[in-house]
């Protein structure tokens, strides 16, 4: 589907790294609770690197993190901002915001 642009193509291509992340560092969209212990944060930090690593040859990785970047600062992750930026997130990426 190479042709897909906006909302289908989030859906379609990246949005599944973006609930990866999410998931990795503990949010579910219905959740709000961000406190972490400095051991549960240790945990997602590697868990996230680990993912990242493992889908860094997606052709959608950058448009992926990027989004999910988003996602986390919106939530306050400063833990996961960073990684993610340290991965190449665009903070200027353009994506389908809800």
């Amino acid at each position: 589907m190479p042709f897909l642009h906006g909302f289908r193509r989030i859906i379609y291509e990246y949005q599944p790294l973006v609930n990866a992340v999410m998931r990795v560092v503990g949010i579910a969209e219905e959740e709000s609770n961000n406190e972490n212990s400095p051991e549960e944060e240790s945990s997602r930090c590697s868990s996230l690197v680990k993912l990242l690593e493992q889908e860094s040859q997606s052709e959608v990785f950058l448009e992926g993190i990027s989004y999910a970047l988003f996602k986390v600062a919106e939530r306050g992750l400063v833990y996961a901002a960073k990684i993610l930026l340290r991965y190449g997130a665009d903070i200027n990426f353009e994506g389908e915001h809800s």
